[in-house]
């Protein structure tokens, strides 16, 4: 079963929800999400079990790295609604852990650009700018799983991590 902390983050991207909005809704404390974002959990404790429900109940499905690929997380049905993928890239950034600033510099542009673009603020972003931060994210190791009928959008580490394989 998937606690990678790569997982726990872009879940949370997914939803678009901050880590105190994960820990109340769950009834635990914020730290506790902190912390299951920053650290992999061999024996996960009874509040981590209680985030990972949450986001499952929420409609993901955590997905364990296997021979192809390493761990991730997806919506569990196709059709959900991420006009302009800012969810999915935002998911993709978190999920490889590169912060704001780390890929505004990757991108060439400044911080505040991927800031509106994640948060929504530029409301028609241009297509190369989401098609230059797919490839870079795809380059540090993020896999974009495609919405389709049966399964909704997604991210994945594209190979296992060192983590994973002794997990």
């Amino acid at each position: 079963m998937d606690f990678s902390p790569g997982s726990f983050r872009a879940a949370r991207a997914l939803l678009g929800k901050s880590q105190e909005d994960v820990a109340v809704t769950c009834g635990v404390d914020r730290r506790v999400v902190a912390r299951l974002e920053r650290v992999s959990y061999p024996k996960p404790t009874e509040a981590a079990h209680k985030v990972r429900r949450y986001y499952v109940n929420e409609g993901l499905e955590f997905l364990d790295a296997n021979q192809k690929a390493g761990a991730g997380v997806r919506w569990k049905t196709g059709g959900q609604e991420d006009y302009f993928r800012r969810r999915q890239v935002n998911a993709a950034r978190v999920l490889v852990d590169l912060s704001q600033t780390q890929l505004a510099k990757k991108l060439g542009v400044v911080r505040s650009v991927v800031t509106k673009y994640e948060s929504g603020a530029v409301k028609t972003p241009d297509p190369s700018f989401i098609e230059h931060a797919v490839r870079i994210l795809e380059t540090e190791g993020a896999v974009f799983l495609p919405d389709t009928a049966m399964k909704g959008p997604g991210v994945r580490y594209g190979k296992l991590r060192t983590a994973e394989i002794s997990s």
